[in-house]
């Protein structure tokens, strides 16, 4: 069962819990999980050198002033690797 304290809006799992892990108040609400929302994606991403690791789109835009390299498919920022 998923729960959330309406004191500290921390959301967390448990078994008829009658407080909040976090701070202790008794003011907590049960959460429905729907079956989409507990599972993973359905095809996993093949990684590859140089993909973005939460896509797998390979084009980046470069942003050199930030040393960052942004990912045109979703848009995730990763560091820019330097040449040495």
């Amino acid at each position: 069962m998923k729960y959330a304290c309406s004191n500290c809006n921390t959301a967390f799992y448990g078994d008829d819990l009658e407080q909040c892990p976090r701070c202790s108040s008794k003011k907590i609400s049960m959460l429905y999980v729907t079956p989409k929302e507990g599972e993973a994606s359905a095809a996993p991403v093949k990684h590859e050198e140089g993909a973005c690791s939460k896509c797998g789109g390979k084009e980046f835009e470069f942003i050199w002033r930030r040393r960052e390299k942004v990912c045109k498919k979703c848009g995730e920022i990763f560091p820019a690797r330097r040449n040495r």
